[in-house]
């Protein structure tokens, strides 16, 4: 039964959410937000998305700070790192409040539909 409770933990903790990185130190989110943007660069979609290019470790810590921030609301833990990433880079480069919340409203939709197999 332990066996069982603590894979069933780990499962959720690699998970790439919000439960994962609400489990992991400063460095562990500041490599996984700099992989994050390696991969959207490398995939050659950095052009679509400029506003990933994050050259500063300022900028890094403000997306991570932002990340922490956006997982502190219970409500936002489903929704994958890389879309997280999205209202908080928008919000970031000063987008308008509501633009903010609609994007958030529309991922926590998204992901409770795909959590619920619909």
């Amino acid at each position: 039964m332990i066996i069982a409770a603590t894979l069933a933990l780990a499962a959720q903790a690699t998970a790439g959410d919000g439960n994962w990185w609400c489990t992991v130190n400063r460095q562990t989110k500041t490599f996984y937000v700099c992989g994050m943007i390696d991969g959207i660069i490398a995939s050659g979609k950095a052009d679509q998305t400029p506003r990933f290019y994050y050259n500063s470790e300022d900028r890094l810590d403000q997306l991570v700070d932002g990340l922490d921030r956006f997982y502190a609301d219970f409500r936002n833990r489903g929704i994958a790192i890389p879309f997280a990433a999205e209202p908080v880079i928008m919000a970031i480069e000063g987008a308008p409040l509501d633009k903010i919340n609609q994007k958030i409203a529309d991922f926590r939709r998204i992901t409770a539909a795909v959590s619920s197999g619909h």
